[in-house]
């Protein structure tokens, strides 16, 4: 099927909880430990990243969410092959985006960076940074903005396309087609411009180019 990844019997994952096993279809559940709170110099294990592992017909997709965690190799290896990434940033500091010092309990901007490193043999169709702490001000669409900016040198060689968009309330993207649909015409489509709001704490909308007027 359009955009889809054909699949033999050996390519099907076995570890994980099969959520949902029906006339070849399956929805497999792996679940992770994160590093997020830590209790006497040591990382609480109550928190949890997910992979979900979705086969239909000659389709698998992946879909990884991070949740609140500091980076790891483990998170990098548990986000690869993935088609879509879902990465909790919370807040940034200086010595975060000049990737001097990596956050201690959140991803912050060189965790998701260092993410994307880890994915750059097998690059995501979308990676989605969310859970932004705006408490000083909104920083979603310029931390975004030049996260995408950064990693393109990264990805250059490969000639990735990798969309790296702020995650929004109400954001759908087609599972099958890897495409993102459009706030206006609410079709799918391929060739998205996401539009920074007029004002702070504003919705980030995603708008088709036929639905987009310069």
């Amino acid at each position: 099927s359009d955009g889809g990844v054909c699949w033999e019997e050996q390519d099907i994952p076995s570890e994980g909880l099969v959520l949902y096993e029906q006339d070849g279809d399956k929805a497999i559940l792996r679940i992770n430990n994160t590093e997020h709170e830590r209790s006497n110099n040591k990382y609480l294990q109550h928190t949890f990243s997910v992979k979900l592992v979705l086969m239909k017909d000659s389709v698998i997709r992946r879909i990884y969410y991070t949740s609140d965690t500091r980076y790891n190799e483990t998170i990098g290896n548990m986000a690869k092959d993935s088609e879509i990434v879902v990465a909790n940033l919370s807040s940034v500091y200086e010595n975060d985006i000049l990737k001097e010092k990596l956050k201690e309990t959140h991803l912050g901007y060189w965790g998701c960076y260092r993410l994307l490193e880890d994915m750059r043999d097998n690059p995501p169709a979308f990676f989605l940074v969310s859970e932004f702490w705006n408490g000083k001000t909104d920083i979603r669409f310029d931390i975004v903005k030049f996260l995408k900016e950064d990693v393109g040198n990264l990805y250059k060689k490969i000639g990735s396309n990798t969309k790296i968009i702020p995650a929004e309330i109400g954001m759908q993207i087609d599972l099958e087609k890897l495409q993102i649909q459009c706030m206006i015409c609410k079709h799918f489509s391929d060739k998205v411009i996401i539009v920074k709001p007029a004002e702070e704490y504003g919705e980030i909308r995603c708008i088709c180019d036929k639905c987009y007027f310069i």
